[in-house]
């Protein structure tokens, strides 16, 4: 990806996720609680024998009440009852347990949020080697979710899962070294540890994986590999990311022939990914692989820009400066403007201006009024 994705300038080159705009990161902080939610179920579907020791049998027999509970599996669904039977286990220094009842702690679940506490149970199981609860504690380090933030420490508690092969920590793990947060900077270990986990389809580190190869981060650049990678991620649709890279890859012919109609494709298949909308809105406005069509063009751009991207802000406050798609509101245009440039869009600050030196005073004022009501839609 390249610097018009980025929602604000840094003073360095910025991680892969760092690049993903607002909505791209709630995609892929879903993806990632995805991924944690499935390695739990797996964690319930397998024996926990190894995850307590110490913990005697009257502790797994609370651990699987609480299961069921939590989870509805022979017993009617209860949040506080399975709480009261983690608890149980978990003072038995039963580890699984250890760890779901610092999920109840850090979710609200059958007792009282308070992610301190969840973040002291999640350090119990991590401290018995319990993968969960060690990307738990990492997270709660890197986010100084009921910790001190440290990075150092989440880097630390992400490679002891990480080195238990979990793929999600090997993700982490990367994404700390590539933007040397918790750890020294270092790009060909960023590699090493998206490699391992995309070796597992782990579709988040596919795409990083992927990126590393387009831009030459800690590997020689080779289009064509990242091509590769993106394509395993993108697979029965499962990263919008991926795609939406694919779609740019044909749309400059890196790594593949150039294909605009294929770009186009890629893009419609991401979906909802806030990268696409701003690429689909540039293929009607220009007539990339589609047949120019400046109202679709406003469509996709405004889809962006009222979830707080500033390319599409920047992009629609155009079509509204010039009447392009729309009809000609330069009120309209400034407040557009505004708001990418409060994003960090050097292109917006200086038509923002420009368009300020055509307005009166009362266009200023009513400008103003629609900036300050502005709310970015989830």
């Amino acid at each position: 990806m390249n610097d018009k994705d980025n929602f604000a300038l840094v003073p360095r080159s910025p991680t892969a996720v760092e690049r993903a705009e607002p909505g791209a990161k709630r995609i892929l902080s879903s993806m990632v609680a995805d991924a944690l939610a499935l390695a739990r179920a797996n964690v319930v579907a397998q024996s926990h024998s190894a995850l307590q020791q110490g913990a005697g049998a009257a502790a797994e027999k609370w651990y699987q009440e609480g299961q069921s509970y939590l989870y509805g599996r022979g017993a009617t669904w209860d949040d506080a009852k399975a709480a009261k039977w983690f608890r149980m286990a978990a003072e038995q220094s039963h580890a699984g347990a250890q760890y779901e009842l610092g999920d109840c702690y850090m979710r609200g679940r059958g007792v009282v949020k308070d992610r301190a506490e969840a973040a002291n149970w999640y350090r119990k199981a991590a401290e018995q080697n319990h993968t969960e609860a060690q990307i738990e504690l990492g997270d709660c380090y890197e986010n100084g979710c009921g910790v001190e933030k440290d990075h150092a420490e989440a880097a630390n508690w992400y490679r002891k899962a990480a080195e238990q092969n979990h793929a999600g920590a090997q993700t982490r793990l990367g994404f700390c070294y590539e933007a040397g947060k918790g750890v020294e900077k270092d790009y060909m270990q960023a590699v090493k540890w998206y490699r391992r986990a995309a070796e597992q389809n782990d579709e988040l580190a596919q795409v990083c994986l992927g990126l590393c190869y387009a831009e030459g981060k800690g590997v020689e650049k080779d289009f064509v590999e990242a091509v590769k990678w993106y394509h395993e991620a993108a697979a029965d649709g499962a990263s919008d990311w991926a795609q939406c890279e694919l779609g740019r890859c044909y749309a400059r012919g890196q790594g593949v022939e150039k294909d605009y109609a294929e770009a186009v494709r890629w893009y419609r298949e991401s979906g909802e990914y806030p990268g696409a909308q701003y690429e689909l809105g540039l293929c009607y406005e220009n007539g990339w692989g589609v047949e120019k069509d400046y109202v679709e063009a406003v469509k996709w751009f405004r889809k962006l820009a009222e979830r707080g991207g500033p390319n599409g802000q920047h992009s629609l406050g155009r079509c509204y400066l010039y009447g392009t798609g729309v009809v000609k509101d330069m009120v309209e245009a400034y407040k557009w403007f505004r708001l990418a440039a409060d994003r960090g869009h050097q292109d917006a600050s200086e038509a923002m201006v420009s368009t300020r030196a055509l307005l009166s005073l009362t266009q200023f004022e009513e400008g103003e009024r629609r900036y300050c009501g502005f709310k970015a839609k989830s």
